[in-house]
This record gives C-alpha cells, structure tokens and sequence, in this order.
C-alpha cells in the first residue's frame, strides 16, 4: 500500500514537472512575442519623435525586469519540483527495500516453520513407534 502511494506521489510530482516544464515554455514563447513587438516598437520609436524612442525603450525595460521576473517564478517553481521528486523517490527507495526485507523475513519464518512442522512429524512417528 505504501509503495502504492508513494509511486502515485512519484507520478504527481514528475506531472508536476512536466507541467513546470510546459508552462515555462508557454512563458518562454510569450516573452519572444513581447520582445518582438518590443523590437519593432523601439524601431518605430526611432524612425518618429524622440518621447516615442523613450517610450518604447521604457517598455522594453518592463518587458525585460517582467521577463526576469517571470524567469526566477520558473527557477524556483523547476527547484521545488526537483526536491519534491527527489523526496518521493527516497521514500519510494526506501519502501521498496522495507519490502524486500519483510519478503525475506517472510521466507525465513516460513523456512523456521517447515522446519518445526518436519520435526514434529519425526517426534510423532517416534512417539508412535516406542509405543
């Protein structure tokens, strides 16, 4: 049961990292587009009045202090992630050993009791035979 739910947390937790991974290249893709319009917009800015120009070059500094902004949100959510993974696979390692040794330990009392079952047969034909 427990290695049941921790694989399911196993599975959560790397979804959760996929789902970092998408939404990053999700935000990845709408920076590219800001950064485009950006760029023609500072080009425009340049061709026209100076306040343009400086209009367009106070947006490309937003775009940018969003972008790094956006950049250490992705950082931190893809660490997160990578600890959580790292957690439930420990504990996954850890259950799957505790389950190898309750098998073995199963094994051998059942080793122990073959054993007291073979003797006792052999102290009932004895008993059987000195009577």
């Amino acid at each position: 049961e427990d290695l049941s739910a921790l694989q399911k947390q196993l599975g959560e937790a790397q979804k959760k990292l996929a789902d970092t991974a998408s939404q990053r290249d999700k935000l990845q893709k709408e920076v590219s587009g800001v950064q485009g319009e950006l760029s023609t917009l500072k080009a425009n800015a340049s061709k026209s009045q100076d306040e343009k120009a400086k209009a367009a070059a106070k947006q490309l500094e937003e775009a940018q202090g969003a972008r790094k902004k956006l950049e250490a949100d992705l950082s931190a959510a893809q660490k997160k992630g990578a600890e959580e993974l790292g957690v439930v696979t420990k504990q996954l390692t850890e259950a799957q050993k505790k389950g190898a040794e309750a098998s073995s330990l199963r094994d051998q009392l059942q080793k122990d009791l073959k054993g007291v079952q073979d003797e006792l047969a052999k102290v009932k034909l004895n008993s059987t035979k000195s009577r």
